[in-house]
């Protein structure tokens, strides 16, 4: 584990896990404000921070209505930093939000998560079944030296990694059952101990401790301290002063990051003001470990509420990712990592805020705005209770345009259903559908939502 602990080394390179796309000391943060009707100064406006921090403009309002919007934020050196901030608008509640958090692998899940796991409380063994270290990281570790090495270990974790052999046919399962009781070990340390307990790399010539990075990170948001000081401060002092109203939980990933896969362990903080029912929702996630380029890293999303502005009237996702890289950058390589982590972040919030909005309870809304086809079907009215459903207008198509479909009084069902509701898969539902409403005058092959609803309405 980290240098001058006592856990065995070989398990110290463990605490490699990668959350998201977090990596290293990632803090996965949502801070953003809220204009909040309630009489709190230190709130500032969600306006406020958006144009005058975040250097959104009038274009940019209209543009995350639909869309994320992101922009990189100043740190003070370019060649060893980067923060950008992005923010979209989500059509879901606090309450969707919350239960969001609760289910890590779907909220977190995406196309570049590899590997992902939730750590029990306390964190056993059985937690890091699923974990594999990847082939291109064994075949770094085999030729790893102390301060020089591609893969990030603490001193005792380099010479554990130089020490073993590697010539048997089944070094990799060997080393990756050591990999994860360091884990266990260096996890367990840091619930303990806290910061101090945080690894120092030693893979390059500068050996660098983990919480040096991650207080700076911390210390360059200085808005976040501002909507958030007690937030802030639990993160310096954990597991001390600790927040009411926070929740904590742990978890490893690997994730596609670049040229190699990073493994990560995640402490993530879901933390609401008590005393502010409409106060953002922030959820922290401290990464407290990364694999590869990255020697601190702060990123985050937060749900916003804003009542006070007509421009801006509605609920919002606002992430803040804050990296620290291993080594420093000339301008063209920065130049590609920013490009690539802009796109990264606005696909990840796009993900997370379209995860959010499907976990919702089977529903239907009334279109008070263009759908977005990804993520939605049409289908006919239904209130819960009816037992038919309002029948088609006279002389009306049976695939029925967005204008027509307005004006004839549809509305929207999101899509997927809720796990709860019993469904199963889509294609069970067609094929109900198919069944249920072979003779009701269209082809229910042609709209599964459609049919869907025709389904519920019967159900019902």
């Amino acid at each position: 584990m980290p240098i001058g602990y006592h856990f065995t080394v070989e398990d110290h390179l463990v605490g490699l896990s990668k959350l998201l796309s977090c990596a290293t000391c990632s803090v996965l943060w949502l801070w953003t404000t809220t204009s909040l009707a309630a009489n709190d100064n230190s709130q500032a406006h969600l306006r406020h921070y958006l144009f005058e921090v975040a250097g959104f403009d009038g274009a940019d309002l209209k543009t995350l209505r639909s869309k994320p919007v992101v922009r990189e934020l100043e740190v003070n050196d370019k060649s060893r930093g980067l923060a950008l901030v992005a923010a979209v608008k989500i059509d879901a509640s606090r309450q969707d939000f919350l239960a969001a958090t609760e289910e890590l692998e779907d909220l977190f899940g995406g196309k570049d998560v590899l590997q992902f796991g939730r750590f029990s409380n306390p964190p056993v063994l059985a937690d890091l079944a699923a974990l594999q270290i990847p082939q291109e990281d064994i075949e770094v570790l085999a030729k790893c030296k102390l301060a020089e090495c591609k893969f990030k270990l603490g001193k005792t974790g380099l010479e554990a990694a130089s020490k073993f052999d590697w010539g048997k046919p089944d070094a990799g399962p060997r080393f990756t059952a050591l990999v994860r009781e360091g884990i266990i070990d260096y996890l367990n340390a840091y619930r303990a101990e806290g910061n101090s307990a945080l690894i120092e790399y030693a893979d390059k010539s500068t050996p660098f401790k983990l919480v040096d990075g991650f207080r700076h990170l911390l210390g360059e948001a200085k808005y976040f301290h501002k909507l958030a000081p007690e937030l802030a401060d639990y993160l310096l002092a954990f597991p001390d002063e600790r927040p009411e109203g926070a929740q904590d939980a742990f978890y490893w990933s690997v994730t596609e990051t670049g040229y190699r896969p990073t493994t990560v362990l995640g402490h993530l903080v879901v933390y609401q003001t008590p005393q502010l029912p409409i106060a953002p929702i922030y959820l922290v996630i401290k990464q407290i470990y990364a694999s590869h380029y990255f020697g601190a890293r702060l990123t985050g999303i937060a749900f916003v509420e804003e009542k006070n502005d007509p421009q801006l009237t509605g609920n919002y996702l606002v992430g803040v990712d804050r990296v620290l890289f291993d080594d420093k950058l000339g301008r063209f390589k920065r130049g590609m990592l920013s490009g690539s982590l802009l796109k990264r972040v606005a696909s990840r919030l796009e993900e997370i805020r379209g995860r959010i909005e499907q976990v919702r309870p089977l529903e239907v809304f009334r279109d008070h705005r263009p759908p977005r086809p990804r993520i939605s079907r049409l289908a006919p009215t239904y209130t819960p209770g009816e037992r038919s459903m309002r029948p088609r207008s006279q002389g009306q198509s049976k695939r029925v345009g967005h204008r027509a479909f307005r004006q004839s009084g549809f509305a929207m069902l999101r899509w997927p259903p809720r796990k709860t509701t019993g469904l199963g898969h889509p294609c069970d539902v067609v094929r109900l559908c198919t069944e249920a409403n072979s003779g009701l005058g269209f082809n229910p092959l042609f709209s599964p939502s459609f049919c869907l609803g025709s389904l519920l309405a019967k159900a019902n």
